[in-house]
């Protein structure tokens, strides 16, 4: 029988509020991800979101941190602005 290579657990997704391609959840899975026209989650056509928009970090003891990385564009998360270069606590919402 042939090894399969294990795929990394997922420890939460990306819901996008403004996708042109519907509201699929994008499964993330590494520690740091880089979402934007050419991050590692990409949405090349969203023109709301800069090359590398915003940094999501998961720590070892599971809590998950958020960059706002643009200059330019705006992030917001649960309703809040993000300041840019400034690493925000992601609370779960409901």
């Amino acid at each position: 029988m042939p090894k399969r290579d294990r795929q990394p657990e997922h420890w939460g997704s990306l819901v996008p509020h403004n996708s042109m391609h519907g509201r699929r959840p994008v499964p993330l899975s590494r520690p740091t991800v880089v979402i934007g026209k050419g991050g590692d989650v990409r949405a090349p056509s969203n023109p709301h979101l800069s090359r590398h928009h915003i940094r999501l970090e998961r720590e070892g003891d599971g809590s998950v941190y958020a960059t706002h990385l643009s200059a330019l564009n705006s992030t917001w998360l649960n309703g809040k602005r993000l300041e840019h270069d400034r690493r925000t606590l992601v609370e779960p919402c409901a």
